[in-house]
């Protein structure tokens, strides 16, 4: 803690308690993750109310949840616009804006935005959103910050900047709370007091200063070029050590005659002077510098909040410029009503007046205008709150602005949009259908169509709101991709491997990648990920308990085994789980299990302590020294990791600075003026002399002379991959803990060939049946663990049918009313069940497409096995549903009560059903997110339902080809005939009418019902090829 002139560090080597502490501190009586917590709140030694608590306090959470589509700019901004005091005038705030960008390293990208790759939106690196996230909390100033790794995803220097500045609040009569798993010796150096805890004993608590010494004393001193916190976390590892410094400790309490513990910390209450080294171009001032009573801090505060008209006032131009930032969607919806219109229009163009069929036909088109306008809007509501909730959750929470003024912001967005959209509707439709021509007519039926397309949208958003549902990086992500980038794009060249030429495909065999953004299965346990990533990756031949083994040996050398049967869970699907840190170990976990030959892993240690990032580093040179070749970005390494080098680059300005054996950068550098001190990490200490121009100069002038000398230092070798470099004269590190797992490559001689590379990794792709097989029972696990999703279906199903049931309640068999009634509850089971799996298809897909992007795209199984997993694990559970559908309708509409017309029934709808299913995948995988596929597949269904025949007396000549090729045709037709084959109406006299003789003529195709069911069939095997074979396309141009 960083407490008003108290800088308190607590270190303990128990793993993920510091980030559970701060949540709930932070959460002032509940936690961010859900659940309460119970006890008193008290401030400087008084109650305070969990309100007042929020007001004074802010909580930068491990998880960066920003909006995609504003910029970096954008984004502080609208924090400072909602945050700070109304009465501040708004170029002040944008000065403060300009100062933290500054401060933080957000100049150059500014403007560019923000982006997610859920959504396919390019923008910022993973470490430039944690400062987005860190910089739209400090334009507050708040009484009490609340951070949870702060400095995750930043290199050393930066992370210095961020603490610097949170010091620098902390010294202005602020308190600041802090998580940071990774100390860099420079920020050490910003601690007053330090606490140590192992097995939760007390090590150490006192200055800062007075711990190295200390630890001298009791035996253990700190190594020259080392950062203490490091040395400290590292030597608790040993046997006996955390009993020795335990005792010690204690001696040193009893021997003092007047133990004086450091001094509490009270919010509000000023301390010492600022570090020297921050340069601050923010206004930490807080107008008071004794303030110290609760009601003080506050009342403070209550002046903060903006009022709630300046509050719409800017929502209002943020939710436009996400509107003007997606014209292909904007454009998508006004083409959708425009042709939905058109269509409308054509299909009942110009209506007659006569009573046979202008009637009826005049009420079906206002009837298919009203169904058109509940759909579209209804369900691109639900998508858009499914991605509007978290970001909601989290600003609204943090008290930047109400959900009143959001709700009210949003509506005055919305509204405007779809009174255009519906306006254009009804302008088409009306003229062009042909009714009546007078102006009263017309706005009357322009008022209730927009009415009832607001009131559409409106239920859809309540439907939905009551529901649960960098530089290194680039080069990185282009070499790990052989040939493209991993966020889509392709790259130029060739890939020459040890000098020879390999192919993008062998390339990919050879190689794999974690990237710095984990994409994990929620609803998998720690240990079913790996597990799953060990059954798939490693090769065939091995037994799956030798599979099993490496998992348990991943498992402990992570330090996941506390954890293991534990959700990975995921905040936005509300799955409670693990830690951000454990999910890096898991990412990084899952590609150990194969032993690469190449490994590619940006920023690997983000978010873990200084020691498990000491492990996974030591796990990585093990890998290294068994014949692999490992790439890896760090942006913090610590003193224990940098010990691990064997040769150095250091870059700057473009220019080189210096190249050559890790173990004499530290004395070139202090022959050129700038000496490491005795406990810095020397590459801290290089990054933080890089902020001067002239130094930049200097040290490439001093590396330009130290290589004109003949006698200069030769430059280290060149790396061949699959060979044992000079450099590994290194032994391997003596701490590694390897022997649970198998880093064997198979050879340590001549430098392996791209042939070699290639075929040795051909083997490991596991069979097809066996990838189908796994994935399967892993689909099912998911099914397993989301029940209320399971029975929510289910029980959708069941109301669906019981309602129709109630609706058609054994129908008549009059001529006049029992034929329409029974072809009407025909086509009407018809709709539910093309709505309902299509639109579940496109919300599932929108989820598991980044999954399988990430999964398949390593390599772990094939496109194929996926889908053939999918439709293996789905289909039982549709016709499941299904089935129980058909039953309880079946029998309450009163059917024909016959083995045979059930099981013809059965089938036409458990076909119809699971072609709907696709057809909901085709238009998600072939569009660019939810809402797009949403209202392409809305067009779909209302078009093939169009020419069904039931919902227009006689179909227009240029649209009869549509029934040729709708599934729904030939099902409606096959359904229709089987039951009024076998039914007997009865006309006004009482005279029986065979139902074969008045079966619509718009309906019947003159098709038996056999050959109905076998082209329904082949339509049903054939749109579930096309979607695979979409599937594919989309994967190989890159837009999976």
């Amino acid at each position: 803690m960083l407490g008003n002139g108290v800088g308190n560090a607590g270190v303990s080597e128990e793993n993920g308690a510091c980030g559970r502490k701060l949540d709930i501190l932070a959460g002032g009586g509940k936690t961010f993750g859900g659940g309460e917590v119970g006890g008193t709140i008290l401030v400087n030694g008084q109650s305070m109310r969990p309100s007042d608590y929020a007001r004074i306090s802010c909580y930068v959470q491990q998880r960066d949840v920003l909006l995609a589509s504003a910029t970096v700019r954008e984004s502080l901004a609208l924090s400072a616009l909602l945050k700070l005091p109304y009465s501040i005038p708004r170029r002040d705030k944008m000065a403060k804006v300009d100062g933290i960008l500054r401060e933080l390293g957000l100049e150059e990208c500014q403007h560019t935005l923000v982006g997610d790759e859920g959504q396919q939106i390019r923008g910022i690196s993973g470490g430039e959103k944690r400062r987005v996230s860190v910089g739209m909390e400090l334009v507050k100033d708040p009484a009490l910050l609340f951070l949870d790794e702060p400095t995750s995803g930043l290199d050393s220097e930066m992370a210095v900047s961020v603490m610097e500045l949170l010091v620098a609040m902390a010294r202005k009569n602020r308190t600041v709370v802090v998580t940071i798993h990774q100390p860099n010796s420079l920020i050490t150096s910003l601690f007053d007091d330090f606490m140590l805890l192992g097995t939760g004993k007390p090590m150490y608590y006192g200055p800062w200063e007075d711990a190295m010494a200390f630890f001298a004393g009791a035996g253990y001193p700190c190594p020259v070029y080392t950062n203490p916190t490091d040395h400290f976390m590292h030597i608790l590892r040993e046997p006996g050590v955390v009993q020795s410094l335990a005792s010690a400790y204690q001696a040193r309490e009893v021997l003092a005659a007047s133990p004086v513990p450091a001094a509490d910390v009270e919010l509000g209450t000023e301390g010492k002077l600022e570090p020297h080294s921050t340069k601050h171009s923010l206004d930490m001032e807080t107008g008071g510098d004794e303030v110290s009573h609760t009601e003080q801090s506050s009342r403070s505060v209550w002046q903060e909040p903006s009022p709630f008209f300046y509050q719409v006032y800017i929502l209002v131009p943020r939710m436009f410029r996400m509107w003007w930032r997606s014209p292909a969607m904007l454009m998508a919806e006004f083409a959708q009503y425009a042709f939905m219109a058109v269509l409308i229009g054509l299909m009942y163009l110009q209506l007659s007046h006569s009573l046979a069929t202008g009637v009826s036909d005049r009420v079906a088109s206002l009837w298919f205008a009203m169904a058109v306008l509940s759909f579209t809007p209804s369900y691109t509501a639900v998508t858009q709150w499914d991605k509007e909730r978290v970001l909601l959750r989290k600003e609204s929470g943090s008290g930047m602005y109400s959900l009143q003024a959001w709700f009210c912001s949003k509506t005055l967005t919305v509204a405007p949009i779809q009174i255009a959209q519906t306006s254009a509707f009804c302008l088409v439709c009306y003229f062009m259908v042909g009714y009546v021509v007078a102006a009263k007519e017309f706005f009357i039926f322009l008022v209730v169509y927009v009415l009832f397309q607001l009131t559409s949208e409106s239920v859809g958003v309540l439907c939905a709101a009551l529901t649960k549902d960098a530089t290194l990086a680039v080069l990185l992500d282009i070499l790990a991709g052989g040939g493209r980038t991993f966020g889509g794009g392709t790259v130029g060249g060739t890939i020459l491997v040890n000098g020879q030429r390999m192919r993008p495909s062998d390339y990919a065999r050879i190689s794999c990648y974690v990237q710095q953004r984990d994409v994990l299965l929620a609803s998998a346990t720690v240990r079913e990920s790996l597990a799953v990533s060990a059954l798939l990756k490693l090769p065939y031949s091995i037994p799956k308990r030798d599979k099993m083994a490496k998992v348990d040996g991943i498992l402990r050398e992570l330090g996941l085994e506390e954890c293991q049967h534990t959700l990975v869970g995921d905040e936005a699907q509300q799955i409670r789980g693990i830690s951000g840190g454990q999910k890096r170990r898991v990412s990084v976990g899952m590609e150990l299990v194969k032993d690469p030959a190449l490994l590619f892993l940006d920023e690997p240690t983000s978010g873990l302590d200084s020691e498990m990032a000491v492990s996974v580093m030591e796990l990585l040179v093990a890998l290294a020294r068994k014949n692999r070749t490992v790439v890896v970005t760090i942006h913090q390494p610590n003193s224990l990791i940098t010990s691990l080098f064997d040769d150095f680059m250091l870059l700057g300005a473009g220019k080189l600075l210096y190249y050559g054996p890790w173990e004499n950068a530290v004395e070139f550098f202090s022959n050129a003026g700038y000496p490491c001190p005795v406990y810095t990490n020397p590459t801290d200490h290089f990054m933080h002399i890089l902020r001067g121009p002239a130094v930049v100069e200097s040290l490439a002038a001093a590396y330009s002379a130290r290589e004109a000398q003949p006698a200069g230092s030769p430059r280290a070798p060149d790396l061949e991959l699959g060979t044992r470099s000079a450099a590994e004269s290194k032994p391997a590190p003596q701490n590694t803990k390897c022997s649970s797992l198998d880093m064997e490559a198979g050879g340590e001689g001549a430098p392996a060939g791209p042939e070699q590379l290639s075929s040795s990794t051909k083997q490991e792709h596991a069979p097809f049946p066996y990838q189908a097989y796994i994935l399967m029972l892993r689909m099912f696990r998911m099914w397993w663990r989301s029940p209320a999703m399971l029975m929510a279906e289910f029980a959708q199903y069941a109301f669906m049918a019981v309602f129709v049931g109630l609706m058609y309640l054994q129908l008549s068999h009059s001529v006049d009313t029992g034929v329409n009634d029974r072809v009407a509850s025909l086509w009407f089971a018809m709709a539910v069940l093309s709505f309902t799996p299509s639109f579940t298809a496109v919300t599932q897909w929108d989820k598991e497409r980044v999954l399988l992007r990430r999964e398949a795209g390593s390599g772990m199984y094939s496109l194929r096995a996926w889908f053939c997993a999918k439709t293996l694990t789905v289909t039982p559970i549709q016709v499941a549903q299904t089935a129980a559908f058909c039953v309880v309708c079946y029998f309450m509409v009163g059917y024909v009560v016959a083995a045979k017309e059930f099981f013809v029934y059965l089938a036409v709808y458990v076909m119809f059903q699971l072609t709907s299913e696709t057809v909901g995948v085709l238009c998600a995988v072939l569009t660019k997110d939810a809402t797009l596929a949403v209202l392409a597949l809305t067009f779909v269904l209302l078009f093939l339902l169009s020419f069904s025949g039931f919902i227009i007396s006689s179909i227009p000549v240029y649209f009869r080809w549509i029934g040729k090729i709708s599934y729904l045709t030939y099902a409606f037709a096959a359904v229709v005939r089987s039951q009024f084959d076998s039914t007997m109406f009865y006309n006004a006299e009482g005279q029986p009418v065979p139902g074969s003789s008045v079966i619509p003529p718009t309906i019947d195709n003159g098709i038996a019902v056999g050959p109905n069911l076998a082209i329904l069939l082949g339509i049903m095997v054939g749109t579930r090829f096309l979607a695979f074979l979409s599937i594919e396309l989309v994967a190989r141009t890159k837009r999976l």
